[in-house]
């Protein structure tokens, strides 16, 4: 009886240790490739380990954890967290390429030397409960040192900022023209009143002149027109009506024609020089004349001599006249006088 115990006892020791070794496997790694090819203290490398095994990973996953063919595994586990001084595990990945698999690593290490990642069961990686151990070993990965390469051993002075070719001539362009505008500013703050009322001066200038011009192309237009004489002439003032109104900023729409010197001279001051003076009252006389054609036809007064003064309608080529002394007179009230004069 005991030697049947101890038969039993001896083959136990024997093939436990046999039956442990049968559940570990590893991998058969066909190759590992670095990128870039020399790496540096601070870069971002890719080791790409390209290997066979006879497990089908994708098979035995779950959806939730494949993303086509690739599976992000577990960068938590010891041998990746025990190299957390000298690189840092950004991400591993497990891909799928016809009958082989690659994992990518991607690293950033911190000192030069080797990198030599302990063998990690890629079950555990990829979050799977099995009873077999699948080992995966990275092959040991080079990190350079820039300054051993360079030679250098001892950190040099900061270097001044390089200033490109004609930066300088911008800069002090930059510099002279805030210079200006700041200038240009407080000039115009300052002088700020008199701008505003430049700018009123230009603006109620430009009125003039589109008035004027307005006024004298439909001046122009009485000359062709085929019309009564009564209503050329009610046209004709209807228009200059509607000038002077402008230019002075009176009430001209209803003044008698009798009237229009004296509303004209009041706007102007209560006095003109002689040459507005004559302006002035050839206009009136010819709102008097279209008055008298407007109005007089068939009355008494149309038959009175002399005929030039009592004519109910125009004389031959008097509406041609009529029609030039109104444009000059209208060039006349538009000429900016002197700094001595009245302006008309």
């Amino acid at each position: 009886m005991r030697a049947i115990r101890f038969l039993v006892c001896a083959a136990l020791c024997i093939f436990a240790p046999l039956y442990a070794f049968c559940q570990i496997d590893t991998v058969e790694v066909v190759q590992q490739v670095v990128v870039p090819k020399e790496i540096y203290v601070g870069d971002t490398a890719e080791v790409r380990l390209t290997f066979h095994t006879p497990v089908d990973y994708f098979a035995l996953l779950s959806s939730s954890q494949l993303r086509g063919n690739s599976v992000l595994l577990d960068t938590t586990l010891d041998a990746f967290t025990q190299k957390e001084q000298v690189c840092t595990v950004e991400s591993a990945v497990l891909e799928r390429s016809d009958f082989s698999y690659t994992i990518v690593l991607t690293v950033i290490p911190w000192e030069p030397g080797v990198i030599d990642f302990a063998p990690f069961d890629l079950n555990a990686a990829c979050h799977l409960e099995q009873e077999q151990i699948n080992y995966v070993d990275f092959l040991p990965v080079a990190v350079s040192s820039l300054s051993e390469k360079m030679n250098v051993t001892v950190l040099r002075n900061a270097a001044s900022p390089q200033i490109l070719p004609g930066t300088n001539y911008i800069l002090w362009a930059f510099i002279v023209s805030g210079i200006v505008i700041v200038i240009l500013i407080v000039l115009l703050l300052v002088h700020l009143h008199d701008f505003l009322e430049g700018v009123d001066g230009f603006k109620s200038r430009l009125g003039f002149i589109r008035n004027a011009f307005t006024t004298k192309r439909k001046i122009k237009k009485l000359s062709g027109k085929k019309m009564p004489d009564s209503v050329c002439a009610e046209q004709w003032q209807h228009i200059m009506r509607s000038y002077l109104q402008y230019r002075f900023a009176s009430q001209f729409l209803s003044v008698p024609s009798n009237r229009i010197y004296s509303v004209i001279e009041k706007t102007a001051g209560g006095s003109l020089t002689q040459e507005q003076d004559q302006a002035v009252t050839a206009l009136s006389e010819l709102f008097v004349r279209t008055d008298f054609i407007r109005y007089a036809p068939g009355s008494a007064d149309a038959a009175e001599l002399p005929i030039e003064q009592h004519s109910a309608i125009f004389l031959p080529d008097e509406k041609k006249q009529i029609v030039m002394q109104t444009l000059s007179l209208i060039d006349f009230f538009e000429k900016r006088s002197s700094k001595k004069e009245v302006a008309v």
